[in-house]
């Protein structure tokens, strides 16, 4: 490890002390009085010792006096008696001089310590608040608070302790030194033999204790941010049961945290033991000289007694110096890490020239508006629209479409990246900050409320606000009937968070909020997000209020809202798709029509089943089939799907039944069941499969899965059955249970990946096994979970036009970033790797780990690998015994994989689908290397990723550690990926299919004797 040179110390100091300098200058008088004391407390310091030669040698050994310090004894005569009074005098004023000015020192230093830290801690904070919200959205709250607080306190060290009163303790040696010059100059050389050892020890164990502080003071802010998530989000802790998860996480960041303590204290105590070493040894050599000089005559015995207490004075302040040094270590990094947020320079501020706006008119325009988080990955493109003075302008579009963000830009939480947001004609760019929000109300999704009274979080948004103002908000939001019954009306305090409120009680404070500003510009993102029916349509009446002659965007998934506006914009991938009124747009825009379909479907389906006498009341029923597949992936998809189902439709049950050998170890999504069937493995390519682990023939296992099958669909009675790649399952194990489905009014719906394997392959394939006839009998739709510019479907695999018909290109099925609450936190970058739940075996992986102890030298990053449960236990063990060699962390399995993979800075893996759709949603730089064989779909995505700037490939025939570790480095010193030219949404557009399908259900249909199989 490379040193640091005591001159870039000395630097980084100086710049501390720049920085914090005006703090400390406002404190100057009470530093310059608390030094001035500091002093006078070493002078009486050096004083104290002198009396006792006095009685040493006068008052014991009549020795007679001499010299100018003896004599202000002599005041009262030379008689013993005389000196013994005098001496006994001067030692009782020197200690009450003393004792004064020692209690003057600690409270004016103290004092302005305090003050000085109120004056930083107010400076950060005020600066915190200027920062953009794109900064607080980077940065993590409890090692904000951290600094806020702990590292402030640290940073007082550096300014009193080290400057102050490592000053005083100069200011005593000094003094100290000349009296032991005068008394002795041969000793006073002696014992400045010392001083080169001491300077040396605190220069060594300095620069290492300052290197351990920052590292602690990063772990500390690790644990304080462990700890404000889990509190902060307790509901979901409790809700989830992940109490035991949350403590192991915060034990495994806390020993972290404990370890570093721990390595700072032992340098500490080192230090100090070398300090007290040198000191003794060095007490000890004057003793001794001192001791040989008097019995030779060279000094008195009182003189040696006098040196000897100077001595042991002098290296007290050295021990105290010590102590500083360790001090100042730990608050030099302290200061560094506070310096970082005062340096930051807010990405948005005032320009120059910015004007006062002036009362605004309304008009909000956007013309050419480009926007991105992160260069290359857009969110908005090209948007161009206006909503005028008092129209209400509704944005609609899917998740992740860039709704919220452009509402953003108007307030300017943001900045454009290109383009313009025009105000009554003005840019947006050239109002001050304080002048243009004011004329804007903003009501979130989640409203936000302060510990506060009630009508203080009203007034919030209009300090100036009467009361008047305030209840006359309050009515016109409904708040009227749920105030009365609170303790103490408008003056109850909430809890934090307004956690004391329901959630359509805190949307209405926040509206009400919105109305007291009387802003001309409204804006409202997502208002009735996940409120009841009920409590819903007190809201919209109160929006509606809100909404009365001022110029209103609304981001809204409530089509009720949508219906009112003046004008619908419709976003699609961060692009205005198209534009109009509601009718309009239900006509001629397909994009629309979906999304304005969506509820209608959903409420269509739930009346058919309410028909159909099964289970009324109650919501759809969906089971979805996974057969096996070779590793994972199959059944990861079919939880992604059942998951967005059960999310659109709260109400529904939903099962998935999956052959799947590492069901067990996956995270089922609240809200679904599974059932495990019997695992079978694949022998040759989707034909052929024997029992995975069962000593029982295969057509026995085969005969189990398919009664297993048929058995839950006439019992759990589906509405819907999903099944996923194969539609009859492995030797039509599926057909029974598709059979019963269809007699009791229930439609199924066939869904397949991108890319499935070689055209001519499949064609062939489906034709032997009848899987043309299965889908045209028994299957209402197709779902193709990928792009049509991958691959053709219909033509590729010879549907024929009825089938065609019924084909949807869903798009890839994205996802957003999970935020999983018990993903630990990693010394950055993180590079992450895996193979396909490991049934490929462990090629891959050793490249992996091959890779990782090469760059382990040169960069610094957190290797984690997942084995993957269909791995062989023996070889699990044989690489985590690799792995932990080579600083790699091994996983068998990980059940928040996906955060991790979104957390990565760089995944390394195998080309499989999900993989794929993770790498591309999450915007992730990869490493690939395709599954070698026949089949090609590995291959032809990775290069596809390639191509679009998201992965290097490595070819499975040239794998290698050293070829492994070049790709990771391309990988993560390349530019970041851009975005896909494929569309993300699959997952809405498959439930839209769902939905039409429920809701195009037959009745149910006799009972039908079907047991034919297709042939092979």
């Amino acid at each position: 490890m490379t040193t640091v040179p005591a001159v870039e110390r000395l630097v980084r100091a100086r710049t501390v002390m720049r920085a914090f300098r005006r703090d400390v200058r406002k404190r100057r008088g009470k530093l310059l009085g608390g030094t001035g004391f500091a002093v006078i407390y070493a002078l009486t310091r050096v004083l104290e010792p002198w009396p006792l030669k006095v009685v040493f040698d006068q008052v014991l050994f009549h020795k007679p006096a001499h010299g100018a310090l003896t004599q202000p004894f002599l005041v009262f005569g030379h008689s013993a008696h005389n000196l013994l009074a005098a001496a006994a005098i001067i030692l009782a004023v020197t200690g009450l001089i003393r004792g004064i000015s020692y209690y003057y020192e600690d409270y004016l230093l103290s004092s302005a310590a305090q003050e000085i830290v109120y004056g930083i801690r107010a400076r950060l904070y005020r600066h915190l608040h200027a920062l953009p919200l794109s900064f607080h959205q980077r940065r993590r709250t409890g090692d904000l608070l951290v600094r806020l607080s702990a590292d402030i306190i640290l940073l007082r060290d550096v300014l009193i302790d080290f400057i102050v009163n490592l000053g005083s303790g100069v200011v005593l040696i000094v003094l100290m030194l000349a009296v032991m010059v005068v008394v002795d100059p041969v000793l006073t050389l002696v014992s400045l033999a010392v001083m080169p050892l001491i300077v040396g020890l605190s220069w060594l164990y300095g620069r290492r204790i300052r290197r351990n502080a920052q590292r602690q003071r990063k772990r500390e802010g690790e644990v304080a941010t462990v700890m404000h998530e889990s509190l902060s989000a307790m509901s979901v802790v409790q809700l989830h049961g992940a109490e035991g998860r949350e403590q192991d996480r915060f034990h495994d960041i806390n020993r972290r945290s404990l370890k570093q303590g721990v390595k700072g204290a032992r340098l500490e105590a080192k230090m100090n033991r070398g300090v007290e070493l040198a000191l003794a040894g060095g007490t000890v050599i004057v003793l001794w000289v001192g001791t040989l000089r008097a019995m030779h005559g060279a000094i008195t015995p009182g003189e040696l007694i006098v040196f000897v207490s100077y001595l042991r004075a002098a290296y007290r302040p050295l021990r105290r110096a010590s102590k500083s040094v360790q001090r100042s270590a730990k608050a030099l990094s302290a200061a560094e890490r506070i310096l970082e947020i005062l340096d930051t320079k807010p990405d948005l501020s005032d320009a120059p020239d910015a004007v006062e706006a002036p009362p605004l008119r309304g008009e909000v325009a956007f013309e050419h508006v480009d926007f991105a988080y992160r260069p290359g990955r857009p969110v908005l493109r090209d948007v161009t629209f206006t909503a005028g003075p008092g129209r209400r302008v509704a944005v609609v579009g899917a998740t992740g479409s860039g709704k919220s963000t452009l509402l953003s830009l108007i307030p300017r939480l943001f900045d454009v990246g290109g383009g313009r947001v025009l105000i009554d004609g003005r840019d947006v760019r050239e109002y001050t900050f304080e002048s243009l929000r004011a004329q804007i109300s903003v009501v979130q999704q989640e409203a936000l409320l302060f510990g506060l009274s009630v009508a203080e979080n009203i007034r919030y948004g209009c300090p100036d606000a009467s009361d008047e103002e305030v209840r006359a908000a309050a009515g016109a939001a409904g708040m009227d009937e749920f105030v009365e019954q609170l303790p103490d009306g408008y003056d109850t305090v909430l809890a934090e968070r307004g956690a004391s409120l329901s959630g359509g009680q805190r949307q209405r404070v926040a509206i009400a909020r919105a109305l007291v500003r009387q802003s001309p510009i409204l804006v409202l993102d997502e208002p009735t997000t996940g409120l009841d029916s009920g409590t819903q349509q007190g809201i919209l009446d109160a929006l509606r209020v809100l909404m009365d002659r001022t110029t209103t965007l609304l981001v809204t998934h409530d089509m009720a809202l949508v219906r009112e506006a003046d004008e619908i914009i419709v976003l699609q991938h961060g692009r205005v798709v198209d534009h109009g009124r509601y009718d309009e747009l239900l006509e001629r825009s397909p994009v629309f029509a979906r999304l304005a379909r969506r509820p209608a479907l959903t409420a269509r389906a739930g009346a058919r089943v309410a028909r159909s006498g099964a289970r009324a009341g109650e919501g759809p029923r969906a089971l979805f089939y996974s057969h096996n597949g070779v590793g994972v992936g199959h059944l990861q998809r079919q939880l992604d799907l059942a998951s967005a189902f059960r999310a659109r439709h709260p109400d529904a049950a939903v099962l998935v039944a999956t052959g799947s050998h590492a069901a067990g170890m996956f995270a089922i999504p609240p809200g679904v069941d599974y059932l495990k069937l019997p695992s079978i493995a694949m022998v040759d390519r989707y034909e052929n499969w024997e029992p995975r682990e069962l000593p029982v023939p295969r057509d026995e296992v085969v005969g189990l899965r398919a009664e297993l099958l048929e058995r839950t669909v006439s019992r759990f009675a589906p509405d819907l059955l999903v099944a996923d790649f194969l539609p009859a399952g492995p030797y039509g194990e599926l057909l029974p249970a598709l059979d019963a489905l269809a007699a009791r009014g229930g439609a199924a719906v066939a869904g397949f990946r991108d890319v499935i394997d070689q055209p001519e392959f499949v064609r062939d394939l489906w034709r032997r096994t009848g899987v043309y006839d299965v889908l045209r009998e028994r299957y209402a739709a197709i779902c193709v979970y990928g792009d049509r510019g991958m691959v053709d479907f219909g033509r590729d695999y010879g549907l024929d036009a009825e089938l065609t018909s019924r084909l949807t290109y869903c798009g890839y099925l994205g996802r957003s970033a999970p935020q999983a609450i018990d993903t630990p936190l990693y010394e950055r970058p993180l590079i992450l790797g895996g193979a396909g739940g490991g049934v490929d075996g462990t090629g891959l992986l050793q490249a992996f780990v091959g890779a990782a102890e090469r760059l382990r030298g040169t960069r610094s990053a957190t290797y984690l690998m997942v084995t993957g449960p269909l791995m062989d236990a023996a070889e699990h063990t044989r690489l985590a015994l690799l792995g932990e060699a080579a600083g790699v962390q091994v996983r068998r399995a990980l059940p928040d994989l996906r955060a991790h993979v979104a957390l990565a800075d760089c995944v390394v893996g195998m080309a499989g689908y999900n993989t794929c759709c993770d790498i591309l949603s999450f915007g992730r730089r990869s490493v690939l290397v395709p599954r070698d064989g026949r089949s090609h779909e590995q291959r032809i995505r990775a290069q596809r990723l390639a191509a679009w700037g998201s992965a290097q490939v490595l070819s499975a025939a040239d794998l290698d550690s050293r070829s492994m570790a070049a790709a990771i480095e391309l990988a993560l010193d390349g530019p970041p990926p851009t975005a896909p030219p494929v569309s993300l949404d699959g997952l809405d557009a498959a439930l839209d299919v769902f939905d039409a399908v429920l809701a195009a259900r037959r009745p149910p249909e006799p009972a039908r004797n079907l047991q034919e199989r297709p042939t092979r």
